[in-house]
């Protein structure tokens, strides 16, 4: 306990010589050193620590019916006039009241808190402020319960008070300065586009001057950025993004919380989840509503570059995880019963004509499956991390059986395969001559490389500020013994769904046949040996599971 805690400065013996020994005037000239030290070091310094102990010393020798000594000390230290001093002293009250203390001492410390107000020692007002509610109405400075409602009535003002503004009568002039600024960022080319910080500034001041609601200027910024964030589809289907853009707004979007802008991408994703017909629709409208492709390409963008965690934004996506894998079992239970009648007959030929053989045909995910749209998106722009993420926690519902999804699937293993599949398999004389490109004497188009010359590396694509083409150059490996780690855990996601593309499933096919040469030829060599052991495993798995099926 704190009132049987020895006394560092205010000994028993210096109380005890009060006036005879000059135990006051020590305690005067101790407090007046001690206050002039706080005051020009900072709030944890010795100086500071060394004035609260005396203080709080001095009031626990109060307490054991010394008051009158105590506030005579007090008195002739000035306390009036020691800021520091005071401050302190409102807070040695609070926390010697917290002791269980006797009833005496209790009498004692009210005493003490009256006789210092009395004598304008301490302010009234910053006892009221620092004690406790129960402490403040036993010596008669206010009421607890009413200190009670004060408090929960502040602290609901100053988290639930939300101010309301009006989008279209008094700061329209705002919105519109605004929304201009935002979009002629947006819409000017890259080359001629100003530094982010430009536009950040001049949002600051306008929201400032005109008293904007920063959550709707980020909203106005997302929708800008949606409209703008793709140039168009290029010749592979891939989205051909403007990635100085994307830098740039991610840029200013970093001034904004992540959980804000998290909440603002759900929130725009779940407009977009009603059944059926939309309650903002003209009456009458036959249109169902659909999450726009550039919003989920947006939303893609930003788990990209870590604006949105996907781990955040995930319960906000439809349908649920639990809806899904329920789906999935429904669809595997009816093909597993269709599977049962094929050798069955039947004789009633009304039922045989309105029966419809939906044997073989993919799974329905329905036309507004966030999640699949996010992984679709995900996978277009190069986001294998993110979209690898969503493969495994969802592995059951094998998302590869959409079209889509197998498609760039198989598209992003075979720029993976490429590099590999060129060093270490030979092509066929036949096929060699009819891969030769004609001669080409015309001028080079611009775009087109000239024949003969060197390629352009991704660095310095990237330097020229130009998307490239292949998103997974840097990740296509050209040894044998990297195959298993960057292509198997792609296919192993693609299963079955390879069958799709029989070209690509020919290449993976003379690939395994040569990784499975270069472990017979590591004999050898111990190193290369132990490496194409373990790595021999992973692909038997991936014929067992992937190759044989499709």
């Amino acid at each position: 306990m704190l009132i049987e805690t020895p006394r560092k400065y205010v000994t028993k013996r210096l109380v005890g010589n009060w006036e005879k020994g000059g135990g006051k005037k020590k305690a005067v000239e101790l407090l007046q050193k001690l206050h002039a030290d706080a005051k020009t070091a900072e709030a944890a310094s010795p100086a500071s620590i060394a004035l609260k102990t005396v203080i709080t010393e001095l009031i626990l020798h109060a307490i054991e019916g010394h008051v009158k000594e105590i506030c005579d000390v007090l008195t002739t230290a000035g306390l009036a006039r020691l800021s520091l001093a005071q401050s302190a002293f409102a807070d040695a009250l609070w926390l010697v009241n917290l002791e269980s203390l006797e009833k005496t001492m209790k009498t004692e410390l009210d005493k003490l808190a009256m006789e210092v107000v009395k004598a304008k020692l301490v302010p009234k007002w910053m006892l009221q402020e620092r004690l406790q509610g129960e402490f403040i109405e036993r010596i008669g400075f206010g009421s607890a319960e009413t200190l009670r409602k004060k408090e929960i009535r502040v602290r609901s003002y100053s988290l639930f008070l939300q101010q309301k503004y009006n989008l279209l009568r008094e700061e329209s002039e705002g919105y519109a300065k605004m929304l201009t600024e935002i979009f002629h960022f947006m819409s000017t080319p890259a080359e001629q586009r100003p530094d982010p910080s430009v536009l950040t500034m001049h949002a600051q001041a306008l929201i400032g001057f005109f008293d904007l609601d920063p959550n709707r200027v980020m909203d106005l910024i997302l929708e800008g950025f949606e409209a703008h964030v793709s140039l168009g589809t290029r010749s592979n289907g891939s989205p051909d993004l403007d990635l100085k853009l994307c830098r740039d707004v991610c840029d200013v979007l970093s001034h904004f919380k992540i959980k804000a802008v998290t909440a603002m991408v759900g929130f725009k994703l779940q407009f977009y989840q009603k059944d059926g017909k939309h309650q903002y629709l003209h009456e009458g409208s036959n249109k169902t509503i659909i999450t726009p492709t550039s919003l989920l390409r947006m939303a893609a963008v930003l788990i990209q570059y870590g604006k949105i965690k996907l781990e955040a934004l995930w319960p906000y996506l439809n349908p649920t995880d639990q809806a899904l894998v329920k789906a999935r079992s429904k669809f595997v239970t009816d093909r597993i019963e269709q599977a049962k009648k094929v050798n069955k007959a039947n004789l009633n030929s009304d039922e045989r004509k309105k029966s419809v053989d939906n044997r073989g045909t993919q799974q329905n995910f329905g036309k507004n499956n966030q999640k699949l749209e996010i992984l679709y998106q995900l996978l277009l722009i190069g986001d294998w991390t993110n979209a690898s993420k969503i493969l495994n926690r969802l592995e059951p519902i094998m998302f590869a059986s959409d079209e889509g999804v197998s498609q760039v699937l198989c598209s992003l293993i075979s720029r993976l395969i490429e590099p590999t599949y060129a060093q270490h398999c030979k092509v066929h004389r036949v096929l060699g001559e009819a891969m030769k490109k004609p001669e080409n004497t015309g001028p080079v188009e611009e775009g087109e490389e000239e024949e003969g010359s060197v390629p352009m590396t991704v660095e310095e694509k990237n330097a020229e500020g130009k998307p490239t083409e292949n998103p997974w150059e840097e990740k296509a490996p050209t040894e044998l013994s990297e195959v298993p780690r960057t292509i198997w855990p792609v296919a192993k996601h693609l299963g079955v769904y390879l069958y799709r593309d029989q070209v690509l499933l020919s290449k993976l096919c003379r690939i395994l046949k040569e990784f499975i040469m270069g472990v017979k030829k590591s004999k050898g060599d111990e190193l290369k040996k132990k490496t194409y052991t373990v790595l021999t495993a992973e692909s038997e798995k991936i014929l067992t599971d992937v190759i044989i099926p499709a």
